[in-house]
């Protein structure tokens, strides 16, 4: 009898966390959730699906997920999700997407997710199993004289794109030609130099001549802030 009052004393065994994981080939993958004895699935348009990383997001006691899926190749961009259980249900709800960088961090006890953006960051909190943008850090935009702008990834038959600007100071416009890397919908631009014409591979959507010079020729800009300048032989690659 008494060993039967002490063991009505311990505690009731708790119920497992949901945890999450992927299965499938790439192409046909799964999130899989493993609620208990009961495991759900869920599944996207895209071919590959991760889990980034499992945490209690929200704070509410239960491990969330953030859930990113992709195309599974470059060029395209990665989709971020919030994977949860509520009431006892797999919800998958969407957060954000980007080509950029994604940052989950904890900022005084509270889970936020940076989002880095060609136009500057966004950053999320989550709450009741959703994701709610926070704040958004806008970068700075350098003016230009004269500018060209990429296209959208994997567009095809996207013809060259001029301007012209004086890049040399000596009163005459030059034309300035950029080319589109279909693959990225990024520009490979030929600037003249004393040398002769150098092309380079910029990474932007977004190219110009910037008012400032550099060692007696102009300066341009790549996206909305990295600077090409020219070092005496050659213009140096975006930064």
């Amino acid at each position: 009898m008494k060993v039967l009052a002490l063991a009505c004393l311990l505690p009731a065994t708790a119920l497992a966390a949901p945890t999450y994981t992927v299965e499938g080939e790439l192409g046909a993958q799964k999130l899989v959730v493993q609620d208990g004895a009961l495991a759900q699935r869920w599944g996207s348009d895209e071919g590959l699906i991760g889990v980034q990383q499992q945490a209690d997001l929200d704070g509410d006691g239960t491990p969330d997920a953030l859930v990113y899926t992709s195309c599974g190749g470059n060029g395209c961009a990665t989709d971020y999700h919030l994977a949860t259980v509520r009431g006892g249900k797999l919800v998958v709800t969407p957060i954000d997407s980007t080509e950029g960088e994604v940052r989950l961090k904890q900022v005084e006890g509270r889970w936020q997710l940076e989002v880095d953006q060609p136009g500057g960051q966004k950053v999320y909190v989550f709450a009741d199993g959703k994701a709610a943008l926070f704040a958004t850090d806008t970068k700075r935009v350098l003016a230009t004289v004269a500018e060209v702008k990429g296209v959208a990834p994997y567009t095809t038959d996207s013809p060259p794109r001029s301007f012209q600007a004086d890049v040399d100071l000596d009163g005459k416009p030059e034309t300035i030609t950029c080319t589109i890397w279909e693959r990225w919908g990024s520009l490979l631009c030929t600037l003249p130099t004393p040398s002769g014409p150098q092309t380079l591979s910029t990474g932007c959507d977004r190219f110009g001549a910037l008012a400032t010079t550099t060692n007696g020729r102009r300066d341009f800009v790549c996206n909305e802030d990295k600077i090409v300048r020219f070092d005496g032989k050659a213009y140096n690659e975006p930064r």
